[in-house]
C-alpha cells in the first residue's frame, strides 16, 4: 500500500543543514563531524564591557542629553562624586604619578632636551659634563648602569661619550628649563636611536624620566608626572577629542579616578601606559622629523572642568574600569550590571567574524579537529543570554576542553570581522560576548518550514529556533511544525483539492481546523472525506466504483477483485460504512509499510532497515505519518546527509 498522496505532496524535499544530536529511534547514528574550516560569530561589544562604556557615553550624551554627572552614576551604581582630596586614603600620590613605559621594557634609556640642560639624579658622586643635553644609560649588571653623555640633542650612540660605570638601581632624569608646554621643554624619550627615524620614534613626556633595573634583570623606563598632565595624553586617546564635552567629561573622571585608586601589578610603577592600563603616550609624538601633539584643546577643556573629580566608595577612590563597547549589558563585577541604551551607537555593538577552526585545535585539540562547541555558561545579561563564561570543546580523538568565553576569545585572535556599519576589518573576537553565527541551522530552519508549511522561514522563527536546534532540540522545531495550525490549515486546503478536487468553504476549514485543535489526526480527516458523499458521487455513486477509486487513491495500484469484491459487499450490506473503509485502508499494513518506505527514502535517501521499518509499522497505528516525518526530519542521520 502507499502513503496517502496528501502527505505525500507534504512530505517531499531533502532537506539541507542541521545539527547533530540522535532523536529518532532505530536509525543509524554517524560519527560526529569536523566543524568547518572557518567559525562565524556573532558579536556584540568590544572590550571587557566592566564599568563605563565609552561609545555608551557618548550614546547618552548626544542621543538622550545626559551630563557627564548622569553617565558616571549610569554605570558606576554605588559610588559618588568627590575629590581626591576626600577620599580616606591615597595610594597614589596626584602629583607624582609612576607611569610604566612598557614599550621601553629591556630597552636601553636614552633621553634628551632642547631647552636647557638636564637635571640627572643616582649618579652618586659621578658628575656629567658641563652643557649636557642628552644621557645614554644602560644597564651594567643587576646593580649599575654604563651613563653616557652628549652636549646636543641626538639620539644616535656615535654621538655620546661613555662617563662612568655607576652602583645604581635608579636614575632619575628631567629638564631643567620651566616647562611652558612646548616639546622644547620637556625630555624626549628615543624609542629609535636616531634623530630621523620612522613616525611615533620618540615621545615627549612631561615631569621626569626614570630608569630602573626590577628584580635585578630587566631595565625599565617610567614617566613620573601629575595627573592632570597624564590625563591631558590619556583622555584624548581613550576617546576622540571631537566627542561631545559631557562623554569627555566622563571619561576624565574615570580615567581619574583608575589610575589614582591603585594598581599592584607594576613594580615600581602606579600603572602603565598601555590599553592594560590606559592608553598615554606623552604629550607629543615624533612625525615627519617634527613633534606632534597628542592632546587636544577639547579634551584639555573636558579635564580642567573636572579637575580633582573622581568617583568614591565607602571613602576610597573607586577604581573605576572602562571599556569603548559593552554591546548593550556592562559586564557587571565591582560596579552591578546595567543595560547600555547608550552604547548602540556603537560601530561594534554588533559584529559578525570569521576566525579559523585551526586556532582551537593548535591550543585545545591535542592534535584531534574540532567536533563540538557548545556555550554551556553565560552570565544571563542580553540576547543569546548574554557573554559567555564557559564553552565546552569536542575533538574527533576523544579530547574535550572546557574554557572560559575569554579563552575564546584571546585564542580566536585573527579572522575577518564586519561592523554594525559594514565596515570589514581584520580582527579576531572583540569580546566575550558572542555566539556561533546561524548559518547551518538557519538553512535548516528554513528547510523544515518549506517542508511542513511549504513556505521559507520569516526572520522571526530563525531566531526563535537557529540556536534550539543548535543544541540539538531539531525535534522540537519539527514537532511544533507538524501540529500547528498553520500546517492544519495546509493540510485541509489539500485535502479539499486533492480528494474533493476544490477550494475549501470558509465554514468547513473552520471547522476541521477546530477539529486537529481538539486532536483528531489528519488521516482521520482525510477518512472523512474519502467517505464522503461528494467524494462517493464524484466516483461513480456505486459502491463497486467507490472501491475501486480508494485503491487507485490511497493504495496506488488497481483493486484486486477479490478486495473490490469484498469491500463493496460489506458495504453493500451496511456492515461498514465508507469512512470506515477508508480508515481501514490507512490502517492496512500494506498501506503502514508502503508509507513507512516512502517516508524513509524522501528524507533519509534509502529504504528502512528490517528492524526500523518494523518498528515504524507498528508506530504509525498510534503516531501517524506525520509524527514519522517530524522524527525523520530531526534525525540525526537526516542531518549527516543534508550536510555531507
Amino acid at each position: 500500500m502507499s502513503t496517502p498522496r496528501t502527505l505525500r505532496r507534504t512530505v517531499t524535499a531533502a532537506l539541507a543543514v542541521v545539527l547533530g544530536l540522535a532523536v529518532l529511534p532505530l536509525v543509524a547514528q554517524p560519527a560526529a563531524a569536523d566543524l568547518p574550516d572557518q567559525l562565524v560569530f556573532d558579536g556584540r561589544g568590544w572590550g571587557h564591557g566592566r564599568g563605563m562604556s565609552q561609545w555608551g557615553a557618548q550614546g547618552y550624551a548626544t542621543e538622550y542629553g545626559w551630563t557627564s554627572a548622569q553617565i558616571l552614576d549610569h554605570y558606576y551604581g554605588g559610588t559618588t562624586r568627590g575629590r581626591w582630596q576626600d577620599a580616606s586614603s591615597r595610594p597614589i600620590d596626584p602629583d607624582a604619578v609612576r607611569i610604566r613605559l612598557r614599550g621601553s621594557e629591556g630597552r636601553d634609556f636614552r633621553t634628551t632636551v632642547t631647552n636647557g640642560t638636564l637635571a640627572v639624579s643616582g649618579l652618586g658622586s659621578v658628575e656629567l659634563p658641563s652643557g649636557t643635553k642628552a644621557v645614554h644609560i644602560t644597564r651594567k649588571d643587576g646593580s649599575s648602569f654604563d651613563v653616557y653623555a652628549a652636549s646636543t640633542t641626538t639620539c644616535t650612540s656615535s654621538d655620546y661619550t661613555f662617563v662612568a660605570n655607576v652602583e645604581s638601581t635608579q636614575i632619575d632624569v628631567r629638564p631643567t628649563a620651566s616647562y611652558s608646554g612646548q616639546a622644547a621643554d620637556m625630555l624626549r624619550l628615543c624609542t629609535q636611536y636616531g634623530d630621523n627615524g620612522p613616525a611615533g620614534t620618540s615621545i615627549w613626556y612631561p615631569g621626569t624620566l626614570r630608569t630602573h633595573i626590577v628584580a635585578g634583570a630587566t631595565q625599565q623606563t617610567v614617566n613620573i608626572t601629575t595627573i592632570e598632565q597624564q590625563l591631558r595624553s590619556v583622555v584624548p586617546n581613550e576617546s576622540p577629542a571631537s566627542w561631545s564635552l559631557p562623554a569627555l567629561e566622563a571619561q576624565s573622571v574615570a580615567a581619574r579616578s583608575y589610575a589614582l585608586a591603585g594598581d599592584s601589578r607594576w613594580a615600581g610603577a602606579d600603572t602603565c601606559d598601555t590599553i592594560w592600563c590606559q592608553v598615554y603616550v606623552g604629550h607629543f609624538k615624533l612625525s615627519n622629523g617634527a613633534p606632534v601633539p597628542t592632546t587636544a584643546t577639547r579634551t584639555d577643556q573636558a579635564i580642567a572642568n573636572t579637575r580633582d573629580i573622581v568617583r568614591l566608595s565607602s571613602g576610597r577612590i573607586a577604581r573605576t574600569e572602562f571599556s569603548s563597547s559593552t554591546g548593550g549589558w556592562t559586564a557587571g563585577g565591582t560596579f552591578a550590571a546595567v543595560e547600555d541604551l547608550g552604547d548602540s551607537i556603537s560601530p561594534r555593538h554588533t559584529w559578525k567574524c570569521t576566525v579559523p577552526t585551526s586556532l582551537l585545535e593548535a591550543k585545545y585539540g591535542n592534535g584531534g579537529s574540532l567536533t563540538g562547541f557548545r556555550v554551556t555558561e553565560r552570565n544571563g545579561l542580553g540576547t543569546w543570554g548574554g557573554r559567555v563564561e564557559q564553552v565546552v570543546l569536542s575533538f574527533g580523538n576523544g579530547t574535550t576542553a572546557t574554557v572560559t568565553g575569554n579563552d575564546v576569545r584571546s585564542t580566536l585572535n585573527r579572522g575577518t570581522c564586519t561592523e554594525a556599519t559594514g565596515r570589514v576589518v581584520s580582527a579576531g573576537l572583540f569580546s566575550d560576548w558572542f555566539d556561533l553565527a546561524c548559518v547551518a541551522e538557519a538553512a535548516y530552519v528554513d528547510e523544515v518550514h518549506e517542508l511542513f508549511l511549504g513556505r521559507s522561514a520569516t526572520g522571526a522563527e530563525t531566531e526563535q529556533w537557529c540556536r534550539p536546534v543548535r543544541d540539538g532540540n531539531r525535534i522540537g522545531l519539527t514537532e511544533a511544525l507538524s501540529v500547528s495550525d498553520e500546517w492544519a490549515g495546509v493540510q485541509i486546503a489539500e485535502l479539499y483539492q486533492k480528494i474533493l478536487g476544490r477550494t475549501g468553504d470558509d465554514e468547513g476549514r473552520a471547522y476541521w481546523l477546530s477539529q486537529v485543535e481538539r486532536g483528531l489526526r489528519i488521516e482521520d480527516i482525510a477518512a472523512q472525506f474519502y467517505g464522503s458523499q461528494e467524494y462517493f458521487g464524484a466516483n461513480g455513486g456505486t459502491n463497486r466504483s467507490y472501491v475501486e477509486a480508494l485503491y487507485l487513491d490511497l493504495l496506488e495500484r488497481p483493486a484486486d477483485a477479490e478486495g473490490r469484491d469484498h469491500w463493496a459487499t460489506q458495504l453493500d450490506a451496511r456492515r461498514i460504512n465508507r469512512q470506515q473503509v477508508a480508515a481501514d485502508f490507512y490502517a492496512s499494513i500494506e498501506s503502514r509499510a508502503d508509507r513507512v518506505d516512502t517516508l524513509f527514502t524522501q528524507i533519509l535517501g534509502r529504504s528502512a532497515d528490517p528492524e526500523g521499518r518494523s518498528y515504524w509499522i507498528r508506530q504509525l497505528l498510534t503516531l501517524g505519518d506525520v509524527s514519522l516525518a517530524a522524527w525523520l526530519a530531526a534525525s540525526a542521520e537526516y542531518y549527516a546527509n543534508a550536510t555531507s
